[in-house]
């Protein structure tokens, strides 16, 4: 088997069990399932490059001095504001599986999909029309917006 083969072989494996945890471990939504993004419109992929220029402007930001649950709060209140509520698509940071395709239940969802996947996600609104990007940054959180054509 040659080296790359065998490279994707272990990678698709440690992302089943990632894929799995995130799957048992969401608290207050559930995992409809995992998508690649390839039906995704266009302007997805750009509008993802586009908050990692060094001139892009935060449309919101926190500082992280604030505790987890002002956090969480700030996060679903930024995706509430672009229209990003009930069911939409979260980046997880997995190659195989770079999509998840989320519906909140209730309570919680936003601290256990951060503990699960990290503080720098991608969200996309299930009618595909707005995606926000929140990162973790030295000393804040920042929020960008971009929506279909913008």
């Amino acid at each position: 088997m040659a080296s790359e083969a065998l490279r994707a072989k272990i990678l698709l494996g440690s992302e089943k069990e990632k894929a799995s945890r995130v799957a048992g471990g969401l608290v207050g939504a559930s995992l409809e399932g995992y998508r690649r993004g390839d039906d995704f419109p266009d302007w997805v992929p750009v509008a993802q490059k586009s908050v990692l220029y060094m001139d892009s402007v935060p449309d919101a930001r926190i500082p992280d001095s604030v505790d987890d649950a002002e956090v969480d709060a700030w996060c679903v209140g930024v995706l509430a504001s672009a229209g990003v509520t009930g069911r939409f698509y979260c980046s997880t940071g997995m190659a195989n599986f770079p999509w998840a395709e989320v519906r909140v239940l209730g309570e919680g969802w936003m601290r256990s999909l951060r503990s699960l996947l990290g503080s720098d996600l991608y969200f996309l609104a299930a009618d595909r029309t707005s995606m926000v990007a929140i990162f973790e940054e030295e000393y804040e959180y920042v929020a960008f917006v971009r929506r279909d054509g913008a």
